[in-house]
């Protein structure tokens, strides 16, 4: 599997399939509806800083960063909705109350974030030009986005523990494997 750009996964060619690949999903469930989510909140996280992805794309009128800024703070926080959406089945057939009452929270924390984005910024109207501007208040919006970084951070710890970033077996000890890896070079 190879990551293109922040929205396209690359699967490796193959000429068999073998019995796990058919029946478990798993894998691409875990790739497409918490990996690349998660990546593109990083995707997010920047533009919603900076306006553009890369030190390269200056070249942006700063009319388009700030609405591309705005934008990329509404999709953050739907994305961190979407990727809470997608994993809380995986503490309810586990039972794991705590994590989903984590979740739960989190969810109602962000939802509530969202509904004050519209207030982090205002749209300037010129009807002599017949275009539009948005003057970002950057207290509030710097604000929104700390926030929403805070519940980002947050997601990791129980989506972890549900074995959806790294796979969690009882027996083994983290240490361990880390002084294995480091031995074995």
């Amino acid at each position: 599997m190879v990551f293109k750009t922040p929205f396209e996964v690359i699967y490796p060619n193959t000429t068999t399939a073998s019995v796990d690949d058919v029946f478990n999903v798993g894998i691409g469930y875990v790739t497409l509806k918490v990996l690349k989510p998660m990546v593109e909140l990083d995707f997010y996280e920047i533009i919603s800083m900076y306006g553009v992805e890369s030190i390269n794309d200056y070249t942006i009128p700063e009319h388009l960063k700030s609405f591309r800024r705005i934008e990329a703070l509404t999709r953050y926080a739907f994305t961190i909705k979407q990727l809470i959406s997608n994993c809380v089945f995986v503490f309810e057939s586990r039972r794991d109350l705590v994590s989903k009452t984590i979740m739960y929270d989190l969810k109602l924390k962000t939802e509530k974030l969202e509904r004050q984005i519209p207030f982090s910024y205002t749209l300037i109207k010129n009807p002599t030009s017949n275009s539009q501007t948005y003057k970002i208040h950057d207290v509030n919006f710097i604000r929104i986005l700390n926030a929403l970084r805070d519940v980002k951070e947050q997601l990791s710890a129980p989506i972890n523990k549900a074995g959806l970033i790294f796979r969690q077996r009882p027996n083994e000890n983290p240490t361990e494997l880390v002084d294995n890896f480091v031995r074995k070079g």
